[in-house]
């Protein structure tokens, strides 16, 4: 199912105009980064000026999508020098460039991956002085607030989705960087091709990539094989909150958890995968304490119950199998409202 489908109006958008400036949402994520270092030297490559501009800062598993397959630096934290630079809307804004730029005008805000306005990461001023925007995504959800819309939520990623885009332009343009970048977000976006988002074209545009010059090596290293000591140790200490009943497993996540073990939180996705893992549960809750009685939930299933519904009752949304909200009160309270609605949605299922 294509919610829009007008790759034909992006296609002409990118050939008539000069200047891009390529966002995403909060909490950047493989998809988020990959998706939107892609696009920014893709249309490099066709001679455009780009810039990539989020206002928020990249996981460290993922910088190394920063550089050119066989061009890594030592040390992921030390982010100048790279290859492809991301910046902040100020820093954006400090540049000679950037400033001439926004205030003429004249430029295309693409966003990628972000189902809703009000989660795109860059300041206000870059996103009402846009001529046009462009909103790229796979999310069921998306309310399609942009000038040109294309959303296909039957797709495993919008990586998978940008994938096709620029290969109905002019795949001989995607370089070993490119390649990498939309392989890293596939591959995240799907549990490393597990979910059931992933069908024949998935394996297909990853053998593309592949070909491209896609780093599975890297990817795989980086993403799946690179937990740091302190995150065990978090780990096991979130471990001690689980609880599993009637299909549900949910865990917490602290600010003092993540402060007592030196973990930034923008690192803990893959926590929630600890629960769904679990022989017996059919959806996953992973509970992040984010300020005072503020708490940001994570939900995965693995059989027909579908999460986003869940979410969508506390304003969130995302996919079928994987999707997140935001709910405010005490612990206590939090706890037994996103318990009681994943029971209520798992009856639902059954009928």
């Amino acid at each position: 199912m294509t919610k829009i489908n007008n790759i034909e109006k992006i296609v002409t958008k990118i050939n008539s105009s000069k200047n891009f400036i390529i966002t995403s949402h909060t909490s950047p994520d493989g998809d988020n980064i990959g998706s939107s270092i892609a696009l920014t030297i893709y249309l490099r490559q066709l001679d455009k000026k780009a810039w990539h501009v989020i206002d928020d800062s990249v996981p460290e598993n993922l910088r190394f999508l920063l550089d050119e397959p066989g061009h890594r630096v030592k040390n992921e934290s030390d982010l100048t020098g790279r290859k492809h630079r991301i910046y902040t809307s100020e820093e954006f804004l400090d540049t000679q460039a950037g400033k001439s730029v926004v205030d003429s005008g004249d430029y295309v805000l693409v966003i990628l991956d972000t189902s809703d306005e009000p989660r795109i990461c860059i300041s206000e001023e870059i996103l009402k002085n846009a001529s046009s925007t462009i909103n790229i995504d796979h999310h069921i959800s998306n309310d399609c607030y942009a000038d040109i819309n294309h959303i296909q939520p039957d797709v495993s990623s919008t990586c998978e989705v940008l994938c096709k885009i620029l290969r109905s332009m002019d795949e001989k343009k995607v370089t070993p960087q490119i390649a990498t970048a939309i392989y890293t977000g596939i591959s995240t976006d799907t549990g490393n091709f597990l979910y059931d988002s992933v069908d024949a074209y998935t394996f297909e545009n990853a053998s593309f990539l592949t070909k491209m010059g896609a780093d599975r090596d890297t990817v795989a290293n980086r993403i799946y094989q690179n937990t740091s000591y302190n995150y065990i140790k978090l780990t096991k200490e979130c471990l001690d909150t689980l609880e599993v009943e009637a299909g549900v497993g949910t865990m917490l996540l602290t600010l003092e958890m993540l402060e007592n073990n030196q973990v930034d939180a923008k690192d803990t996705d893959s926590l929630v995968n600890n629960i769904i893992n679990i022989n017996g549960v059919r959806v996953a809750i992973l509970i992040k304490e984010k300020g005072h009685d503020e708490y940001k939930i994570s939900l995965r299933s693995k059989d027909a119950t579908d999460v986003c519904e869940i979410a969508g009752k506390f304003g969130g949304g995302g996919h079928k199998r994987a999707s997140g909200c935001t709910i405010n009160g005490d612990i206590t309270s939090v706890v037994k409202r996103i318990k009681d609605a994943a029971k209520e949605q798992i009856c639902i299922t059954d009928l």
